[in-house]
């Protein structure tokens, strides 16, 4: 017998609850099949108005054949059609620093929540979560346990809050083979090079994702690389404003563990800070980036301090990271840089070391006292770096800092500081700050001019004299030659 099409008019079932199947129920004459609506063609979509929709087509369809010559058997038929609506969309859940276990003189510090919330307590990868009641609490080992022995832990605050969106979406599709990063082309960008580009909302990026020729802004960090990511390349990217001046959010944003992150060419502005990376990742390249009105956080003791580059627990891996090439200009009146680069706790390899080359980095927070231009050796994991050919001009404080770690070069910079335009200290020093090994390190060949406000004079260069043996040569302490004008001259190598 062939299959029956419907002749007569529809009869509805009422809608039911939305999270129950909607049913229409057909009697009567029918010939042929069912209309081809509810065969799941995508002629209608499964929500409740092409529902209704799908019904009154298929009654008029019925019309239309019961007139012609093929109506012939009558029988009676009933048939039924699901409408499931999605899922609400999921909470995201975030962590709000409450503050240390400690101030830095070792003094329990002791906290106030306003509502009953749940906190974590721990450092790194090691925390104990535990409900707590509303009312003031101690951020300690009593009140927690010791998830961490031996580091200086923090209590974090639970909040909950609906996924937000991103407006217009934007689809990363996977690339396979991974990502293959051919040579670089092009210098730093100009401010607004790519103010042509589309621009799409906050993002996160997964494995093997290329982002390119978009302008990323919005609320949150701008681009987030998920953890355990690899192979993502980041090129040829306006981003910002990122946040608003009451968060911490970030331009980049890499998450623990991701592999083989490679940012370029981007313009990064109003920002709390352009790149933060979280432990475990390696290798990261940084390469010919501009990066401008780092506002810094509003809370100090947030994870960025107000960077251009901030690799926290950057190290292992086959590779040594590579910044290099970037320009850091922080001269107006919006911004709050603390250090322009930072690695804390991060390494290189023997073999390859973390390269911290050709930048050129200007301008200083307004009142923090321990900015500098580039930090090595912070924490007591650091070493392995070699930072060479960078200008570093009336930055705050300090223009390069040794503070730690084994086997740290630093040959052939240009350090430039006058008391009358920034508060400044020291040129260049090694000084071991992070408790851990600091031995093997190399200072050479550098060009330093200093007008100190700390000494109250000539300070080019300070040995601490807690990191053994350093290895100096080649350097002129006292460069009266150098003017801020250095900072206007683009290497050969990044052009």
């Amino acid at each position: 017998m062939t299959r029956t099409r419907i002749l007569l008019a529809l009869w509805l079932a009422a809608f039911l609850h939305p999270c129950h199947a909607q049913t229409a129920t057909v009697s009567g004459e029918v010939v042929d099949s069912t209309p081809d609506c509810y065969r799941g063609t995508a002629i209608f979509l499964p929500d409740a108005a092409s529902y209704q929709a799908c019904v009154d087509a298929a009654a008029a369809d019925a019309l239309s054949r019961k007139a012609s010559a093929n109506y012939s058997a009558r029988t009676n038929s009933t048939f039924a059609v699901t409408y499931t609506p999605p899922a609400p969309p999921p909470d995201v859940r975030t962590w709000v620093r409450i503050g240390p276990e400690k101030t830095s003189g070792g003094v329990i510090q002791g906290y106030t929540l306003a509502a009953p919330a749940l906190v974590r307590f721990g450092a790194g990868q090691k925390w104990v979560e535990k409900a707590m009641p509303a009312g003031r609490f101690q951020c300690s080992t009593s009140t927690f346990g010791d998830p961490a022995p031996g580091l200086v832990k923090v209590c974090d605050r639970e909040e909950v809050g609906p996924v937000p969106p991103v407006d217009p979406p934007v689809v990363v599709p996977p690339v396979e083979p991974p990502v293959v990063v051919p040579p670089t082309t092009g210098g730093v960008p100009a401010r607004g090079e790519f103010s042509a580009y589309p621009s799409i909302g906050p993002i996160t990026l997964q494995s093997n994702a290329v982002l390119r020729h978009v302008r990323v802004s919005g609320p949150g960090n701008c681009v987030s690389i998920a953890p355990g990511a690899t192979n993502v390349l980041i090129e040829e990217v306006e981003i910002g404003p990122c946040g608003d001046t009451s968060d911490n959010s970030l331009g980049v944003r890499i998450g623990t563990g991701a592999r083989d992150i490679t940012i370029r060419r981007t313009d990064t502005h109003h920002v709390s800070g352009c790149l933060y990376s979280d432990a475990g990742v390696n290798p990261v390249v940084y390469d010919r980036n501009r990066c401008t009105s780092i506002r810094g956080p509003n809370d100090r003791r947030q994870a960025s301090r107000g960077q251009m580059v901030q690799l926290n627990g950057v190290r292992g891996g086959a590779k040594g990271s590579k910044i290099t090439c970037n320009v850091s200009d922080q001269t107006g009146t919006d911004h709050a840089v603390e250090d322009h680069i930072n690695l804390y706790n991060s390494a290189g390899l023997p073999n390859d070391r973390t390269e911290v080359a050709y930048n050129r980095l200007r301008g200083g927070h307004p009142t923090s006292n321990s900015g500098s231009g580039i930090m090595t050796g912070d924490g007591s994991l650091g070493g392995h770096i070699w930072a060479h050919h960078n200008t570093i001009v009336n930055v705050r404080n300090v223009g390069i800092g040794v503070a730690g770690g084994v086997d740290v070069r630093v040959e052939d910079n240009r350090i430039y500081l006058n008391k009358a335009v920034i508060w400044s200290n020291v040129g260049l020093y090694v000084w071991s700050q992070g408790g851990g090994t600091c031995s093997g390190h190399a200072v050479k060949n550098n060009r330093v001019w200093v007008d100190s406000a700390q000494s109250g004079g000539q300070n080019p260069w300070w040995n601490g004299g807690n990191c053994g043996p350093v290895e100096l040569a080649g350097n002129t302490f006292g460069d009266t030659s150098l003017t801020a004008a250095i900072f206007d001259e683009v290497p050969a190598e990044c052009q």
